[in-house]
Parts: C-alpha cells; sequence; structure tokens
C-alpha cells in the first residue's frame, strides 16, 4: 500500500464439512495501511465456529516491508511477520516471519514467479515443522481475470497447496477465490472467498 492508502477486505474461510466431522468456518475483515517507504501495517480479526460450545476469536497483527523494488527487471524482495493471537480459546500464540524475491516476466499479462522461506515462532497443536519453503505463481488471464496458486511446505498450520482466481469487478474491489489443500492428514482442505476494497 502506498503511503496513507487502505485496502479493507471480508473474509470467509471454510472447512466444508459438519462441525463434528472437524468442519470449521473462519470469518472477520482485513485491514492493511501503508505507511510509507515500502511498509505497510495491518490486521486480520476471526471469528471462529467449530464443534466447540462456543465462538472462538482470533487477532493476526501483521507488517510488511518490500526492501527492493526495481521495476525495470521486474523483480522485488519484501519481508515480514504475523503474529497469531487467540484472545478466546485455548491455544498459544505463535508468530511467523518470511522472505520473498519475485520476478514479473515479460509485459503486461506476463507471469509473476515468487520464492522464498518461512519461519514459526512459538507452539500451535499440530506444528510438527518450524520452517519451510514457500512459492507462489500468479498469471493474468485477462484485464481482470488472474490465476494464482500458492504452496507452503511444512507439517504445520502454514502447510498447504492453493489454486485459485482473482477477478478485478470495480476499478477498486476485486473478488478472490481459492481452494486450499493442507500438506498432511485426510479432509485437511478448506475453501476461502475474500472481497477486498482500496481506498
Amino acid at each position: 500500500m502506498a503511503r496513507g492508502q487502505f485496502y479493507v477486505e471480508a473474509d470467509l474461510i471454510s472447512h466444508p464439512t459438519s462441525f463434528k466431522e472437524s468442519g470449521f468456518l473462519w470469518y472477520g475483515p482485513s485491514v492493511i495501511y501503508g505507511l510509507g517507504k515500502s511498509v505497510e501495517v495491518g490486521i486480520n480479526v476471526y471469528i471462529i465456529k467449530d464443534a466447540s460450545p462456543t465462538k472462538s476469536i482470533e487477532l493476526q497483527p501483521n507488517v510488511k516491508w518490500k526492501c527492493f523494488d526495481n521495476e525495470d527487471n521486474g523483480v522485488s524482495s519484501s519481508i515480514g511477520a504475523m503474529v497469531f493471537l487467540p484472545l478466546t480459546h485455548q491455544t498459544n500464540t505463535a508468530g511467523m516471519f518470511y522472505a520473498v524475491v519475485a520476478k514479473k516476466v515479460g509485459k503486461e499479462f506476463g507471469p509473476r514467479f515468487t520464492t522464498g522461506a518461512y519461519g514459526l515462532v512459538g507452539r500451535r497443536e499440530g506444528t510438527k515443522s518450524k520452517a519451510g519453503p514457500l512459492v507462489g505463481y500468479e498469471q493474468p488471464l485477462g484485464r481482470r481475470l488472474t490465476f494464482m496458486a500458492d504452496w507452503y511446505g511444512g507439517r504445520n498450520l502454514m502447510g498447504y497447496v492453493a489454486g485459485g482466481f482473482g477477478l478485478t469487478l470495480t476499478k477498486n474491489g476485486t473478488l478472490y477465490a481459492s481452494y486450499n489443500f493442507g500438506n498432511e492428514g485426510r479432509g485437511n482442505n478448506w475453501l476461502g472467498i475474500y472481497y477486498g476494497l482500496t481506498f
């Protein structure tokens, strides 16, 4: 985000089965604000419904810095961090930090490749590895539609492979949808739907 620019997103994340069969539903807003000098800060606020008798809430404050950007060569790099802060359920606080390098190939409709690595601090249920590689791919299919794919290696809360699409609906609004498969565990998958606005 440029200095003073806001991005607001409505998120819906669901494992599409009954709560009794390990289904879950996460929903809430995400907000990002541009501080300037290629730094942005944000927070995700998720309400969580699952087999537990009560709803849970988790905050995810985050920060990102684009430390290198060469538009002529289509190369950029960023580092960032996020904290997973449960407010109402018995899960330990954890954090993630990451570094990535991205390369844009060709002009307007060329693909973008991203690679990097991430690490986790703290411990949450199901965490078997504390770090892993990450890979991303974006392919514009026109002026409004983009195909996207991501892979986070590792056996933890971040480990998944995902594919989906982004559709620009208005000048400032974009709808995203993706399906995500966990790196391990039968049925460890979820659907994500997101709608974002830039101000």
